[in-house]
């Protein structure tokens, strides 16, 4: 399966490829896996102080980015609400992606889909995991208005974030508790019990189908795991989730 790499926030295709080093090195050589990576369409920087935490520049992100106390927020995001109260609180009544951003963002990758047939998995760390499942959420919705052919049968998230979609002209969070929309393919979420942004990771779980949905927890934070053995033991859970789901295709596609 070919996979299109989406890294996170201020973030690049060849940093995103340094973080995911240990788990290419596991899977090194292995036809059932192979990458495109691209970097975030806007350039940007880090908030200062944070330049060395994010890698070598340029910096990217798959977004625009309007909401100014964003960062003031983040830095109190609640732990004790839900996961999806948690990510309201987060928005607090702001269109914090404007929806034609996100919307740039989304004909992106599915320009990309168009011109490269082998990619049918994605692979998303942080805010490019909100990419990739809002174009899941996407896929779903053109499959079902306009008869549009699905591509992606796979997802792996990393830190993940939950999707996004276009409603009544303004970007709006897809969370289980207030859409009946359903990410409804083989998911396999990569999360840390110490990310203080753990809710975020949770909330898009919990749009997933459970049935279809894994979970591997590697005790850190807001990070990709990156020690040989937590990795080994990652790629070898992922592995017999590809194997139980290897025969997932959409029935009405």
């Amino acid at each position: 399966m070919k996979y299109l790499c989406l890294h996170g926030a201020y973030g690049s295709a060849k940093n995103f490829q340094a973080q995911l080093s240990p788990f290419l090195d596991e899977v090194k050589g292995r036809d059932d896996y192979s990458f495109m990576w691209i970097d975030g369409i806007h350039e940007t920087a880090p908030p200062d102080g944070f330049q060395d935490y994010f890698g070598a520049a340029p910096w990217h992100r798959h977004v625009k980015f309007e909401a100014a106390d964003f960062l003031q927020r983040i830095r109190q995001f609640p732990q004790e609400q839900g996961a999806e109260d948690s990510m309201r609180f987060l928005l607090a009544g702001e269109e914090l992606i404007p929806a034609e951003s996100l919307t740039e963002a989304l004909e992106r990758v599915f320009k990309i889909l168009e011109e490269d047939a082998e990619i049918t998995g994605l692979i998303g760390y942080s805010e490019g995991s909100m990419i990739a499942a809002s174009l899941i959420i996407e896929e779903q919705r053109r499959r079902k208005e306009h008869g549009t052919r699905r591509r992606i049968e796979r997802a792996i998230f990393f830190a993940g974030w939950p999707p996004m979609a276009v409603v009544d002209g303004q970007a709006s969070l897809v969370l289980a508790d207030s859409s009946d929309a359903m990410i409804d393919i083989p998911t396999f979420h990569v999360i840390g019990c110490n990310d203080p942004y753990l809710n975020g990771s949770m909330s898009l779980y919990t749009t997933c189908d459970e049935d279809l949905a894994e979970m591997f927890d590697h005790g850190q934070g807001h990070t990709v795991p990156r020690d040989p053995r937590t990795m080994k033991e990652l790629v070898t859970v992922l592995d017999k989730f590809g194997k139980a789901n290897r025969s997932f295709r959409f029935e009405d596609n």
